[in-house]
This record gives C-alpha cells, sequence and structure tokens, in this order.
C-alpha cells in the first residue's frame, strides 16, 4: 500500500526529496546573487530554487546521496566502512549516525559539539590510511591553502577508499580567481560571490590540484550515470557533476 501511495504522490509531484521521503511541487529558492557567480557562470552556486522544504537539504546533498546509495556499498549492512565527513551537513550527518556498518567520523573546525569532532582540515589528527570513504562538500573553496587540506584528505584515506570532494566551479574560466589580499567579506562577496570563500575554482584547476596530491579523479553526473533516482525529481542541476577521487 505505501509503494502504491509514493508511486501516486510521485506522479502528482514534481518534486522528490530522497533524505526525507518527501513530494513536492517546488523547492525553495535560496543563494547568493552576486554578479561575478553569473559572469563565470557559476556550477553548484549561485542563487536558484533548490532546497527541501521540509528537510532543507540542498541540491548537493541529494546528489551526493543519491551516488552513495546508487554506485557504493556505503550503506550494505554486512560491510563495515570508516567515513570522514567533514563539515558535516545535518541530513546526511542524521543518515549515516543510523547506520551500525559505518565508522562514522564527523568534524568541522568551528561548528563543533555532541558528535562532530573538532578538527583542521589542513592538520588532521588521524592516522594514515584510515578512512574507507571521504565527504568533504563546499569546504574547500573556505580554504586558503587547499592544497595541504587536499594532501591531508589524501594521507588519511585508505588506499583504493572512495572520496567526495564538491565545491562550486567554473568552465567558464581557465584558472582560479584568488587573491590572499582580499580579506574584507564584503569584497569577498564581490569578487568570490560569498563572504567566506576564499576562490572561485576553475575545473580544469580544481581537478589539476586534486592530481598534484596524488588523487586519481573522475566525474560522474547523474543525468547519464544511471543513478537509482530520478534527478529532475531530485532537483538536481544537468551541468553539475560530482568529483570523486580515489587513492
Amino acid at each position: 500500500m505505501k509503494k502504491l501511495y509514493r508511486k501516486v504522490k510521485s506522479i502528482l509531484y514534481d518534486c522528490y526529496c530522497p533524505i526525507c521521503i518527501g513530494y513536492w511541487d517546488e523547492w525553495i529558492e535560496n543563494g547568493f546573487e552576486f554578479e561575478i557567480l553569473k559572469k563565470v557562470n557559476i556550477i553548484g552556486g549561485g542563487k536558484r530554487k533548490h532546497l527541501c522544504p521540509n528537510c532543507g537539504s540542498p541540491d548537493r546533498v541529494r546528489m551526493i546521496y543519491s551516488y552513495l546509495h546508487s554506485k557504493t556499498d556505503l550503506f550494505s549492512p554486512k560491510n563495515p566502512v570508516v567515513l570522514l565527513h567533514v563539515a558535516p551537513e545535518r541530513q546526511l550527518l542524521d543518515i549515516f549516525e543510523k547506520n551500525n556498518n559505518i565508522e562514522y567520523y564527523p568534524c568541522d573546525k568551528f561548528n563543533y559539539g555532541n558528535n562532530v569532532q573538532k578538527a583542521d582540515i589542513t592538520q588532521l589528527q588521524f592516522v594514515e590510511n584510515f578512512f574507507d570513504f571521504l565527504i568533504c562538500n563546499h569546504v574547500l573553496e573556505h580554504i586558503e591553502d587547499d592544497a595541504k587540506a587536499m594532501s591531508e584528505l589524501y594521507r588519511v584515506m585508505k588506499p583504493n577508499g572512495i572520496g567526495i570532494l564538491q565545491i562550486p566551479y567554473s568552465i567558464s574560466i581557465k584558472t582560479n580567481i584568488e587573491n590572499n589580499e582580499i580579506r574584507l567579506p564584503e569584497e569577498r562577496e564581490l569578487c568570490f560571490g560569498q563572504d567566506d570563500h576564499v576562490r572561485i575554482y576553475a575545473r580544469s584547476e580544481y581537478i589539476k590540484t586534486l592530481n598534484s596530491v596524488g588523487f586519481k579523479v573522475s566525474t560522474s553526473n547523474p543525468y547519464s550515470a544511471h543513478w537509482d533516482f530520478n534527478p529532475k525529481k531530485l532537483g538536481l542541476n544537468k551541468r553539475e557533476d560530482l568529483f570523486i577521487v580515489q587513492k
């Protein structure tokens, strides 16, 4: 009966959130609308309708969940895994904590407490080759020494581990837009599109930097990769690729 009810709702509503199992007419608008974001055609950022009306999950969280659910064994009950989650999103944190097969390490430099450990991504306290999975979603654009942070993530990942290192990015520029002398929040808004961002990534340069620390990088697009969930129903951006790294 539940399956039939969900099937009917899926037909009636355009939007579906797999995080809270909710069906909606439309997503909530959210994001920033600075001119620089339009100028570089930013992907994964900017003002758009993408938040779930119930759980507040953004499109990038639904994309990550869809990939993990479809293409990995992270949620397999008989598969013990160790997971590092940097700056954990509440929606994913709640899901990971409920899975007994996951040895879960949610970490944050600022918003720690309860089950979230304090950690600096440029100097992680974990031993080498410790994690099977890494999730670092929209964090590296906040880090001045992003190459050092990437090196640390590489160090703590097990060989053949899987990482999702997502960032907002542009395919319209060939090199990153960054300037360490720009420090005032209002200046960063104008130059980088958010007051706590320190750069705008060029897609090609981002991949090049990940390669330089040792990561093997691949990308996957939910509209062409045949994931379990309908990407259009999830409100995912056709232009946005998921960045997947391995050691």
